[in-house]
């Protein structure tokens, strides 16, 4: 923990890059449109989010948040603050979920944040009923180490899903990772129409399946990174260089898989590389450098059972893992199992007119790329308790398409009379690519 002390410059500026950073991404995160919650999820199974999605309450949190912020950045009313913010980031968040897909581009935000409410409010505790509990001058720095172990703990819970998942295999799994890539980009290529996609994923798949044993050492690399992130919260040195692998891992992800993790690269960024930088400038005199052998963190009277609890390391990650592999979904607890389990097989749907010319599902129905196979999925899930059967998938294809109509944005009437919903399978079979389509649904509009 000493090795992480921050001066007040570096707290300021975290706090303010963090801030300006969060306000520029709360629109595209956590600005939903949705007034149903189909298939609750986490919170939403015991309350009603809808409320999240009206346009007043949504301009309600855009100026909330900036207030927040504001008062975050300076280092005031912390708590009130930070609840306000994870209130603003859990409830939308939740009630997108709960259209029956899950992706995990945004949980970082909130799991720092909630790190952040934990240190202040147990440094509200410290002062105001047990003062001999901890050292509250170095609540900012105590505040920044939860926040390091908050995002250690998603790339320990995704490294220890694929190990489980894939029964340990998950490195010899590199090959099977084609026809996920060409999924991916078909995904959004239907999702936006933009030309060029589909034949990248293609050339990308290929380029998998012809260096397999390349892909198996980079696969190994990646799990290896994951499940040594803990290192991170030895020093500044080891954060540095995790963080340098993260963000590699996650370049090389997107340049593959077209799967980007934007913001959890600022965070590591932000928490992982810039303590490092900033302790190096320290070294050159250029602002104050804490003196670590001259502070402590806690009170000279500090509880017996508060001491023994001190000497648990990385006490608050362990927790987030493994309450993150309990519950497996629960926003913002996760247990990351993004591609944990590669089969040599893999799937995705595509909407399109009478006439089978695709219709954007983003520009007209405002849903991410993966959405469909995520939401189609919930509902076979729910659908069916048994095995699933031909029908089943197209009963749920027209629920699905039905959807869609009623999510519609555009206020115009659309050009198309009728809806289609496709279903593609893309194998692996002794390096050879088996692409096939067919029909799942159909509805006609009134």
């Amino acid at each position: 923990m000493k090795k992480f002390l921050l001066t007040p410059f570096e707290s300021t500026l975290i706090r303010g890059l963090f801030a300006l950073y969060f306000y520029f991404a709360y629109p595209s995160l956590f600005r939903v449109s949705f007034d149903q919650q189909p298939y609750p999820h986490g919170l939403a199974q015991y309350v009603d989010l809808t409320i999240f999605g009206d346009p007043n309450i949504q301009i309600f949190l855009y100026v909330g948040v900036l207030v927040a912020l504001v008062f975050y950045s300076m280092g005031r009313f912390m708590i009130a603050s930070l609840v306000f913010l994870l209130i603003a980031t859990i409830g939308p968040a939740t009630l997108l979920y709960s259209q029956g897909f899950i992706n995990h581009g945004s949980h970082i935000f909130p799991l720092v944040l909630l790190g952040q409410l934990l240190a202040y409010t147990y440094g509200f505790i410290s002062k105001h009923l047990f003062p001999n509990l901890i050292n509250v001058k170095r609540i900012d720095s105590i505040a920044f180490f939860f926040s390091l172990q908050m995002i250690a703990s998603v790339y320990v819970a995704s490294g220890i899903s694929k190990l489980i998942a894939s029964h340990g295999e998950w490195p010899l799994q590199a090959p099977n990772l084609a026809p996920y890539v060409m999924r991916d980009y078909a995904e959004e290529y239907y999702a936006k129409l933009e030309y060029g996609v589909l034949e990248r994923g293609e050339w990308i798949g290929h380029l998998i399946i012809e260096n397999s044993e390349f892909f198996v050492v980079l696969f190994i690399i990646a799990l290896l990174t994951e499940l040594m992130t803990f290192l991170a919260v030895s020093s500044r040195s080891l954060a540095f260089f995790v963080g340098i692998g993260l963000i590699l891992m996650h370049e090389g992800i997107a340049w593959t898989m077209n799967v980007n993790f934007r913001h959890n690269e600022f965070i590591v960024f932000l928490f992982f590389i810039l303590p490092f930088l900033t302790q190096r400038i320290a070294m050159w005199k250029l602002f104050a450098k804490v003196d670590s052998k001259r502070i402590t963190l806690t009170s000279r009277k500090t509880p017996r059972f508060i001491s023994i609890l001190n000497r648990i390391p990385l006490k608050l990650m362990l927790c987030i893992v493994v309450l993150g592999l309990i519950v497996q979904e629960w926003y913002p607890f996760s247990a990351f199992p993004m591609y944990a389990n590669l089969s040599p097989q893999a799937h995705y749907y595509f909407v399109t007119d009478e006439n089978k010319k695709p219709i954007s599902t983003f520009r007209e129905f405002n849903l991410p790329d993966s959405a469909p196979v995520k939401i189609i999925r919930t509902r076979l899930h729910y659908h069916a308790a048994t095995a699933l059967t031909m029908k089943d998938e197209s009963d749920v294809g027209k629920q699905f398409l039905r959807y869609l109509l009623n999510i519609r944005k555009p206020k115009e009437p659309p050009e198309y009379r009728q809806l289609l919903l496709w279903k593609a399978t893309i194998s692996l079979n002794n390096k050879s690519i088996i692409k096939q389509e067919y029909p799942v649904a159909s509805i006609d509009l009134p």
